[in-house]
């Protein structure tokens, strides 16, 4: 939330994302993000470097 809208809730309008690995409580997880327009995308990776979750999409408002 920090890094997409500065901890404002109200600042996304939509999101959704596909869960491609089961993660583990306590794993470290590293999130990848990128911005087209009023879109952020995300790809987050476990620690093995395996993509975990996939087609993450924030539309911002």
């Amino acid at each position: 939330m920090r890094e997409i809208c500065n901890n404002n809730p109200e600042a996304i309008r939509s999101m959704a994302v596909r869960f491609s690995t089961p993660v583990l409580p306590g794993e470290r997880l590293t999130a990848e993000l990128w911005m087209q327009g009023k879109t952020v995308f995300v790809q987050t990776k476990n620690e093995a470097g395996e993509v975990v979750l996939t087609n993450g999409i924030f539309e911002l408002a």
